[in-house]
């Protein structure tokens, strides 16, 4: 199994016989949540298999007499971290929204149809241009349409009136207004 350095922006592996040393988590849960904060990590828990390197360890975190090995002491904590600043400062920089400026047709001239790119782009606007003077013609239409259909509805009626008698010509001369 390999072994890594768990720290943010560490890349450190386990070579035996290495000069750099890994380290386990602290069993008391006060002193690991120490660490997982010292780390820098988000949303990061230690487990059986979480390692630090020694890197991240002063010199005075070490007992070295132990055994003849490097042990780190009871109450070692890391210190040495090499955060990027722009890492550490996130900041969303978002850029300003650029608005498309709105064409019409006046906007060109003869000149501009000597570009093909222009002139495609006044094809388009004409065509987008006629699609929607399209739709209010049709519009207009219908709503035209509805009005002398409601208007013949009502002179029925009112003719109806008059023959059944039950509206006066007076009556009738104010309905029609």
């Amino acid at each position: 199994m390999v072994v890594s350095c768990c720290a943010f922006g560490c890349t450190e592996r386990e070579v035996k016989g290495g000069p750099v040393t890994f380290h386990c988590f602290p069993k008391d849960e006060e002193r690991r949540k120490i660490w997982e904060i010292k780390i820098r990590r988000e949303n990061f828990k230690a487990t059986k298999s979480s390692r630090l390197c020694s890197k991240h360890f002063s010199p005075d975190s070490f007992d070295r007499e132990k055994l003849g090995g490097t042990w780190l002491k009871k109450t070692a904590v890391p210190t040495v971290f090499n955060f990027d600043k722009h890492v550490v400062e996130r900041k969303i920089t978002r850029k300003p929204l650029v608005r498309k400026r709105k064409h019409y047709l006046g906007d060109f001239d003869d000149d501009d149809m000597n570009s093909p790119t222009k002139a495609r782009k006044l094809l388009s606007i004409a065509q987008s241009q006629q699609k929607k003077w399209k739709m209010k013609i049709k519009n207009a239409e219908r709503k035209t349409k509805r009005l002398e259909k409601k208007l013949f509805t009502l002179t029925e009626m009112l003719s109806d009136l008059k023959k059944k008698r039950l509206a006066t010509e007076p009556a009738a001369n104010v309905l029609k207004v």
